[in-house]
């Protein structure tokens, strides 16, 4: 170390005098470097008594000029090194480089860079020592063997006394915890033993781990965390504290998508790319309009839209199996088990969905045997490549900022992603045991990305997990006002989380009322209710009003997706504020009543030029064919009986037209 033991003591001893300078003295024994050995006392502007009084400079000697005490050249000495530093100005790579330069040796510089394996120039090491992980990681050990990797043959232990290095931690705590520098004359009165204490800071400056400083304008001698590092770690020490939204969104938009996407499926067929198996670009457009429209807040601050919605959904459609295509036609129908999971009730709707994406075993009735979606409980995707021998469980790392938030009040997402970026990171952790591992998020690859990069990385990540999991399903709240967006953990958060094993019940509703002119009045906003009533009537409103209008025309096409008269009653009286009505009771009824059940089926059709002809081929089809009329027959046997039919009609003279897929017209040559 340039930086000696005895001059940092004295410096520190010496303090209280110094402290007791004006500005401008201080100013003068700072400049002393700049200037020969020597000064006159004009050029000290009139300070140069209260150096002298001070005993920082000799008294003037025959000529008149001033040179500094031997009792005070080693705080000059210090002081210079202080006054060099570029902290408050120059906090990048060069700035670092200049400053390790004035304090430690050749030697112990090389070691610093071999020890954190850059191999490359001071730019390497610069992201090194100045990410909030470099500090975090001393403060996490358990002895000095922390300072292994940067030990040379011919160099000095500095943290091998077990005191040293708990004064370390100690001093970089009392910085985490005051937010920002410590002028140095505290420090002796906080560490009565003077060595202890200059062995502590000479390792925190060999390691780069706290640095000292002027501070601009008064002079004071102050050690600090490098300026980044401590407001990141300032950050993540500090809790998210929770507000209070004026406007608030709550819905498990996903499962009523689903719900209002299956029924359209139900009425009419999806379209779909034949390759891909994609929605087409239209029909997505299209699909949009039936979706509900979300608050513009919600869409600009998670970048939701219609068309996005709509693709996302027909994927989780098709991923639990609630449609399907048929005949390998490229279009998706409702499935037997999409009409199962429309006839659920909406918490039980939702729980299929959720414990779906869980992968965990399914309760509701008719979905036991769906072994899970194999969506995944976290998103999006992060992956590495490492030597790492147990690496981090990133679902866990991605969950874990949830676990703490209590109750049900909003926290700040902005201030939550915040905190956690400098904790429970597992990209940083995998990094920090293998420097050479790969890393990918969202199926993108990081080139080389250093530890400032995985803490904004891992922020987004968060962030996204919002975004594509939590909010669609329900498990949080969002909200907005002056501290931008927040969430509240819901009961069906709490479940996702694991913090509980019951599923919770169906939260009261927002009541609603039918007029006898069959109007669906909503006395507030309840949307999990209107993805029920939009089952079996027609909308006409959102949010609060009237919203709905249960018609014929609805109620047929309620019956067309299987429901059933006493279903939509059960709906209508479990959320209703009033007894239903008695003629709405009847109509529904009545409704269902007249809808009938039809079978379309395809026949072949034997079609003859007269009667005649008509006699020859009920003659040689024997009982496989039923007269519809003089000259057109239904065959009714099998396409084995078919070929023994034209073989037979063929020798008797009557030639047979038409493929005999869908019919058969024959004609006889005269």
């Amino acid at each position: 170390m340039k930086l000696t033991a005895h001059d940092l003591r004295t410096f520190l001893t010496r303090l209280p005098e110094y402290d007791s300078l004006p500005d401008g003295a201080r100013y003068e024994l700072i400049s002393w470097n700049r200037r020969p050995n020597t000064s006159a006392a004009h050029q000290m502007h009139g300070h140069a008594k209260a150096l002298t009084d001070a005993g920082f400079l000799l008294p003037a000697g025959e000529k008149g000029r001033y040179t500094v005490a031997p009792e005070g050249e080693a705080f000059v000495r210090v002081l210079h090194l202080l006054d060099g530093s570029d902290l408050f100005y120059m906090c990048d790579a060069d700035g670092l480089s200049r400053i390790l330069e004035k304090y430690l040796s050749a030697a112990e510089r090389q070691a610093l860079l071999d020890g954190v394996r850059s191999g490359g120039p001071n730019r390497s090491l610069f992201r090194e020592v100045t990410s909030p992980g470099w500090v975090e990681r001393l403060l996490k050990a358990d002895s000095g063997d922390w300072e292994k990797p940067f030990l040379k043959p011919d160099l000095p232990t500095a943290l091998s006394d077990p005191e040293v290095f708990k004064t370390v931690q100690e001093v970089i705590r009392l910085l985490l915890n005051r937010a920002g520098p410590v002028a140095m004359r505290e420090l002796p009165r906080l560490w009565s033993n003077s060595d202890l204490l200059v062995a502590a800071l000479l390792a925190c400056f060999r390691y780069a781990l706290v640095f000292a400083g002027l501070k601009p304008s008064v002079h004071d001698p102050i050690i600090t965390l490098w300026p980044k590092v401590e407001r990141r770690l300032g950050e993540s020490a500090s809790s998210p504290q929770a507000v209070a939204p004026p406007q608030t969104y709550d819905a498990a938009f996903l499962m009523e998508d689903m719900t209002a996407l299956l029924m359209t499926c139900a009425a009419k067929p999806i379209r779909i790319n034949a390759a891909s198996g994609a929605l087409i670009a239209k029909v997505g457009r299209d699909l949009a309009q039936s979706l509900g429209r979300q608050p513009k807040w919600v869409e600009d601050g998670f970048e939701y839209n219609g068309e996005m919605r709509a693709h996302t959904t027909v994927s989780y459609l098709q991923t639990f199996q609630l449609v399907e295509r048929k005949g390998g036609a490229p279009a998706l129908q409702i499935s037997n088990r999409g009409r199962q999971w429309l006839d659920l009730g909406a918490s039980d709707r939702l729980r299929v969905l959720v414990d779906g994406v869980l992968d965990r075993r399914q309760v509701i009735a008719g979905f036991e045997d769906f072994a899970g979606a194999h969506v995944g409980a976290a998103a999006p995707h992060v992956d590495f490549r490492t030597s790492m021998m147990s690496p981090p469980d990133v679902t866990a790392a991605m969950l874990n900022p949830f676990q703490s938030l209590a109750g049900d009040g909003f926290y700040p997402v902005a201030e939550l992603v915040t905190r956690y970026r400098a904790n429970d990171n597992p990209l940083i952790e995998v990094l920090s045991h293998d420097p050479k591992a790969e890393f990918g998020i969202g199926g993108y690859r990081l080139d080389r990305p250093d530890e400032g990069k995985l803490r904004t990385e891992w922020a987004k990540v968060v962030k996204e997990f919002i975004r594509v999991r939590l909010l669609p399903q329900g498990a949080v709240r969002l909200g907005t006002g002056k501290e931008g967006l927040s969430i509240a953990v819901t009961p069906v958060g709490r479940y996702y989380l694991g913090q509980t094993q019951d599923w919770p019940r169906s939260s009261p509703r927002s009541q609603i009322i039918v007029q006898p002119n069959f109007e669906v009045t909503f006395l507030g906003e309840a949307p999990g209710t209107e993805t029920e009533i939009v089952r079996f009537a027609e909308r006409c409103g959102k949010k609060t009003g009237v919203l709905f209008q249960i018609t014929r025309k609805s109620i047929f096409r309620a019956a067309q997706v299987g429901m059933k008269p006493e279903e939509v009653i059960e709906i209508l009286e479990r959320v209703g504020a009033r007894e239903l009505p008695v003629n709405v009771r009847q109509e529904i009824d009545g409704w269902f009543g007249q809808c009938r059940t039809v079978s379309l089926e395809s026949a072949i059709l034997i079609r003859c030029p007269d009667a005649e002809t008509a006699a020859l081929v009920m003659s040689a089809a024997r009982d496989n064919v039923v007269p519809l009329s003089d000259t057109v027959l239904e065959y009714k046997g099998t396409d084995k009986q078919r070929a023994g039919l034209l073989k037979k009609l063929s020798e008797n003279g009557v030639l047979v037209s038409g493929k005999g897929t869908a019919q058969v017209s024959p004609s006889i040559r005269k």
